[in-house]
Formats: structure tokens, C-alpha cells, sequence
């Protein structure tokens, strides 16, 4: 999901002042990933000990956030990187491409290979892992705007799309890597539950 941004600099009223200048900066720092962002504003008047101004330009974007700590695959996490890039600059043809490419890296690593088109691919994906029909159409809706985005004789993927399909990637994600992750940790806690009540560590659980 987008996340905040906070104030961390501001403009030195002394040196406004004293090179006379009409434009600043401040540094922002992005509350997702804690690196700074640069944002220059115009028409910047001095106003007691302060400076105003306004008219933001040359803002560079920060990057969303979606959750992909349980991806292990390498081709993956670049695929969905370079998806948040294009994000954050508002490339929504070509944040909806690469995550139609994302998708075809996710099927490469639960071993259904790109040999055929994207779309057979994903069809294979689904049936060989059994996802139910709600899950074949995020898939589906995923590389339907991918293709969107890939092709300008098609629709152009707008803001308000592309908001939907960062949407649909993250449950993908949650589904295929998080919720698989979260099962195995809770398979192992009752396992180490079982040894320990089994050596009279915790009393008897209730199965």
C-alpha cells in the first residue's frame, strides 16, 4: 500500500536570506522504506524567521510498499522492484507490464516454465497448485491490464487501474508466498508444542 512521507529538513532562513533566493528545498523521509526524498519549491519569501513557499517541482516520488519479505526468488523480487519503480513516477502502462512479467516469474519459480504464452502459463499454474476460481481470476485481471500496458493499439492502464491491479499483486503475493510461509511456522510451533508437553514442559494441549 502508498505509504507517508515526514518532514525531516527545512531551508536555513539565514542562507535564504542571505543569497537572496526564490527557490528551496526540503528533504522528506519516506515512513516505508526510511530513505530521503528531495522536493524543490518555487517562490519561496521570507516570513519572520521562517521561509514560505510553494509551487512543489522536481518531487521525486516515494515508492509504495507491498510485502514481499516471504519471496525468496531473486527474478521476483527484481520483477516487482522494477513495478514500484514505474509506480512511483506514475508509469501505470509500464507498472502494469512488468507486473504481467512478475506474474510469469512467479510461475518459473513453482516450476511452470514460459514456454508458451502467458496466459497458458498462468492456466497451468493454477491447476497444478489448485487455486480456486477467484484466484484464476486475479491472475487473470493481472495480465489482461499487463497486456494493456504493453500494447499501444489497447487501452491505456489509467491511475485508478493501475491502483486495482497493485491491489491484486499484493494478494497474489500474500496467497502464493505469505499465507504458505505462515503454515509452515504454524506446523512447526504445535510440532515443538507436541515434544514439549510430551517432556512435561507445558501441560496437555486440547487437539
Amino acid at each position: 500500500m502508498p505509504v507517508g512521507v515526514t518532514l525531516v529538513s527545512i531551508p536555513d532562513h539565514n542562507l535564504v536570506h542571505a543569497h537572496g533566493l526564490n527557490e528551496v528545498g526540503a528533504v522528506y523521509m519516506c515512513n516505508g522504506c526510511k530513505k530521503p526524498i528531495y522536493i524543490r519549491f518555487r517562490n519561496a519569501v521570507e516570513s519572520g524567521d521562517g521561509v514560505h513557499a510553494e509551487e512543489a517541482f522536481q518531487v521525486q516520488r516515494v515508492k509504495p510498499l507491498l510485502k514481499a519479505s516471504n519471496v525468496k526468488s531473486e527474478d521476483v523480487k527484481r520483477d516487482i522492484e522494477e513495478a514500484l519503480d514505474c509506480y512511483s513516477v506514475e508509469a501505470w502502462n509500464g507498472f502494469a507490464s512488468v507486473c504481467r512479467r512478475a506474474i510469469q516469474s512467479v510461475c518459473e519459480d513453482h516450476d511452470v516454465k514460459g514456454k508458451a504464452k502467458v496466459e497458458r502459463q498462468a492456466k497451468a499454474f493454477t491447476e497444478n497448485y489448485d487455486f480456486d476460481e477467484e484466484m484464476k481470476e486475479l491472475l487473470n485481471q493481472i495480465i489482461l491490464t499487463g497486456h494493456d500496458g504493453a500494447h499501444p493499439h489497447l487501452p491505456l492502464v489509467s491511475k485508478e487501474r493501475a491502483e486495482k491491479l497493485f491491489a491484486f499483486m499484493q494478494e497474489i503475493i500474500r496467497q502464493v508466498y505469505d499465507l504458505p510461509s505462515l503454515l509452515g511456522e504454524s506446523k512447526k510451533l504445535r510440532t515443538e508444542a507436541v515434544k514439549a508437553k510430551d517432556k512435561g514442559a507445558i501441560p496437555a494441549l486440547v487437539a
